[in-house]
């Protein structure tokens, strides 16, 4: 439990970053609930942004590496790929 607390206390603001960016795609991803186009871009932004942020925050720890940026990659895709499923979008 310590290490949880401290690693709080450690990546407080990176977290917060995380949380924003998070709030502010599901945020506009509502608010643009009557146009397709824009929810796809928000989608679209909300994934990139998502991946630079592990991206960054993993070079400032040090320990980035090939893996974990194929990780990052892979679940912003995954994500992406189930919110358009869910919403019944598809490649045409």
């Amino acid at each position: 439990m310590n290490n949880l607390i401290e690693d709080l206390r450690t990546h407080f603001g990176r977290t917060v970053i995380f949380i924003l960016i998070l709030l502010c795609g599901m945020t506009l991803f509502f608010a643009f609930s009557h146009d397709t186009y824009m929810r796809i871009t928000m989608l679209s932004v909300v994934t990139i942004a998502y991946i630079a942020w592990g991206l960054v925050h993993h070079y400032i720890q040090k320990d980035l590496t090939l893996i974990k940026a194929f990780e990052y990659v892979t679940i912003a895709v995954f994500a992406a790929v189930g919110i358009g499923a869910v919403l019944g979008w598809s490649i045409r």
